[in-house]
């Protein structure tokens, strides 16, 4: 398990299906719904609660994304840097906001 998680054996079709599944079902309303957010009123309930939402529906995406290895003939490819920045990223944001660091956690989102 640790070799197939680290990228190291090609993943069976279903792991890779099921993982493009699941990374579809949450990027796609991601997007519209970080763009609400983005674009907003801050500070609010809303903004709260909908930032949740979105920070859990990023974090699925990146999760699903480790499973998914089929550019780079089963090893990790240029893509899932991005992978890395939510996982870095994800943390920030919560931190910042929950600290009142307002300038930080905008930067962090961003």
């Amino acid at each position: 398990f640790l070799r197939w998680s680290l990228g190291y054996a090609p993943p069976t079709p279903w792991v890779r299906e099921t993982a493009l599944a699941i990374h579809l079902a949450t990027v796609i309303p991601a997007i519209p719904l970080g763009a609400y957010v983005f674009l907003a009123k801050k500070g609010g309930a809303r903004h709260r609660l909908l930032g949740k939402i979105w920070l859990a529906l990023m974090f699925v995406t990146a999760v699903s994304t480790v499973f998914i290895r089929n550019v780079n003939d089963g090893q990790f490819s240029w893509i899932h840097l991005f992978t890395l920045l939510t996982f870095i990223s994800v943390p920030q944001v919560i931190i910042t906001a929950r600290r009142r660091h307002f300038d930080a956690h905008r930067r962090a989102v961003r």
